[in-house]
């Protein structure tokens, strides 16, 4: 049925909508069409408008990155070097981790179905799906749950493949003690890994004995005494009421007139969220989308810093003094200890020193 291109199009163009990784997934698609014997269907129209379908829908997200001059492009090209790299073993062992180690098995047996058994020659296009977005993972450097949406295919070939098998054996004791060991190691890990369930103290003790990170390091920081997906939810509500106390303590008329200006979105996120209570103005960054927002009203004169380097600070005000630091608990590392500096004298208006704070990574 050659027609359900464009259903998948459709489908894929909703996906991009949501995720620019969905461009790998569609490159994936295509490579293994041309590598399968399922490259035949490259021969008549319905894929290819399938495609085109699915382009239609980033057209309105490419006349925008044109018009602003290529962030995203910027971005994905500094984005690998702040992810900690991976050897391919070490790519794999992130891979059998993320999904617990004993649905191993399960994704194995689905994709040596797809790509060795005979009764798995129609879907072959499947298996290649999922080795080519491993290669192009590794090779970008990306995170290593990027794959993760790519496992439920296997799951469905692989519970077909376990269930003949021990269907032929009259092993059927098999499945619900597998079902068992699956529960048991979800329960296990994923307050180690995913769940926030566990008192921080006592996640902060576990964990210290994987370095951490349980055994999973996301990008290039200082490992924290939690997993980074942990320590990356602390210590914004006190970053954000020490922000505040360095901007209330300012005399009215600089108040009036003051900014605050944020190393990166997550800093900015926190400003923005914690702050409207506090009476703080909105927070302005250099970094992604927010570089893209502007500076808003913010003319430079009275600008309120966190996590932006002194070093940059010099080449826009004449004036830096700090007036405090941030000190966080369970936090990632590169949070605590940030200098609060309060930014005076500047030499050219914020509008026209913007692009000197901007960071795409």
């Amino acid at each position: 049925r050659p027609r359900l291109w464009l259903l998948f199009g459709l489908i894929a163009g909703l996906g991009l909508l949501t995720k620019l990784t969905m461009l790998y997934f569609g490159l994936a698609v295509f490579v293994a069409l041309l590598v399968t014997p399922a490259r035949r269907q490259l021969l008549g129209p319905w894929p290819w408008l399938g495609g085109a379908l699915a382009l239609v829908f980033l057209l309105p997200y490419a006349v925008w990155e044109i018009m602003h001059g290529w962030p995203t492009l910027k971005f994905w090209t500094n984005y690998g070097a702040k992810i900690d790299p991976s050897s391919p073993v070490e790519f794999l062992v992130e891979q059998i981790v993320t999904m617990q180690p004993p649905t191993l098995p399960l994704w194995i047996a689905g994709l040596y179905y797809y790509l060795f058994a005979r009764d798995g020659r129609p879907v072959r296009l499947l298996g290649w799906i999922y080795v080519i977005l491993f290669a192009l993972f590794l090779v970008q450097n990306a995170r290593f749950y990027f794959l993760a949406p790519a496992y439920p295919m296997l799951f469905a070939a692989g519970a077909t493949v376990t269930e003949r098998f021990l269907t032929r054996r009259n092993w059927s004791w098999v499945k619900p003690a597998y079902v068992v060991v699956l529960a048991v190691s979800g329960i296990v890990v994923a307050p180690l890994t995913v769940v926030p369930a566990l008192p921080v103290q006592t996640l902060a003790r576990i964990t210290a004995a994987a370095g951490g990170d349980a055994g999973v390091q996301i990008e290039t920081r200082e490992v924290a005494q939690l997993p980074q997906n942990f320590a990356d939810r602390f210590g914004w509500k006190n970053m954000t009421a020490t922000v505040a106390g360095v901007y209330d303590g300012l005399p009215e008329d600089k108040r009036d007139k003051a900014c605050i200006l944020t190393g990166n979105y997550g800093e900015a996120g926190a400003i923005d969220f914690f702050g409207p209570p506090r009476g703080l103005p909105g927070a302005i960054s250099g970094h992604n989308s927010y570089y893209v927002w502007g500076p808003g009203g913010c003319t430079g004169e009275v600008v309120v810093s966190i996590g932006v380097p002194r070093d940059l600070l010099r080449e826009e005000f004449g004036k830096i003094q700090q007036r405090a630091t941030v000190k966080c608990e369970h936090c990632m590392p590169d949070e605590n200890g940030l200098p609060v500096y309060l930014n005076q004298e500047p030499k050219m208006p914020m509008s026209e020193a913007w692009p000197i704070f901007k960071h795409y990574d």
